[in-house]
């Protein structure tokens, strides 16, 4: 591994570490490239992520342990984000404002008064289309680096004919939108159910990009056991994962 391009530090109020001692600890891994991702925040939610009255003394500090350490390694600036129209605004406005390199799809939920993370219970039909018709809905906006978790609605669930359609009809947006997809190494590391062998096998025989990032929330996992599973799981159902990408 030498980009992890998707980890969270104790900021997201989910992980642990400073944004130092994850950037040191890349550098330890032998990382050439090493993203702070963490969750954007949304005013009035009390959702698991950084704050807004904590983001600008987070982003400064990163910004300026970019310089510090860019002649050892290189340091992104990064926000994960769900595609709910309202609210998109306000991300691309803290995009421009502090700089950040880019945006990541990370769809949790699509209801600003849905608490917690709302598709990794994915339990019916109803939820299953509201996934799916946000997720390509932000492929087409172009605004995104890459998807992470594509299969995160499938962490209770298996696949069926008509989620491995719907899956189809998103792998088809990925690769006419050239839009890498992410093969999460959370999901091995907690034993989550993604990634989902039966869509990964599906997603091969499509024209796309892989990339495997850490999801890590600790500096220990940014190349750990479950990275090099992650890895494993890739190799074994014969994709070949891009290691750089370019923002």
């Amino acid at each position: 591994m030498i980009a992890n391009y998707h980890g969270h530090t104790m900021h997201c109020k989910h992980g642990v570490g400073t944004t130092r001692e994850h950037i040191e600890a890349a550098i330890n891994f032998g990382l050439e490239e090493v993203a702070i991702t963490e969750h954007v925040p949304i005013k009035g939610t009390n959702l698991s992520r950084i704050d807004y009255e904590d983001f600008d003394a987070f982003i400064t500090e990163l910004n300026q342990l970019k310089l510090e350490y860019a002649d050892r390694i290189k340091v992104l600036t990064g926000l994960e984000c769900e595609y709910i129209p309202e609210i998109i605004q306000s991300h691309l406005d803290l995009k421009a404002k502090y700089n950040i390199d880019f945006l990541v799809l990370g769809h949790h939920f699509s209801n600003l008064n849905q608490v917690g993370h709302y598709f990794f219970e994915t339990k019916n039909k109803e939820m299953i289309d509201d996934y799916f018709e946000h997720v390509k809905a932000a492929v087409k906006s172009e605004l995104f680096a890459f998807i992470a978790h594509p299969d995160v609605f499938l962490n209770r669930l298996q696949l069926t004919d008509y989620t491995a359609q719907k899956s189809r009809e998103l792998f088809e947006l990925c690769s006419e939108y050239k839009l890498p997809v992410e093969i999460n190494g959370n999901g091995l590391r907690n034993n989550k159910g993604y990634p989902n062998r039966d869509f990964w096998t599906i997603a091969k025989e499509y024209d796309l990009q892989f990339i495997i990032n850490a999801d890590s929330h600790a500096p220990n996992e940014i190349y750990d056991e479950g990275v090099k599973a992650t890895y494993k799981f890739a190799d074994e159902l014969g994709i070949t994962v891009t290691e750089r990408l370019e923002f």
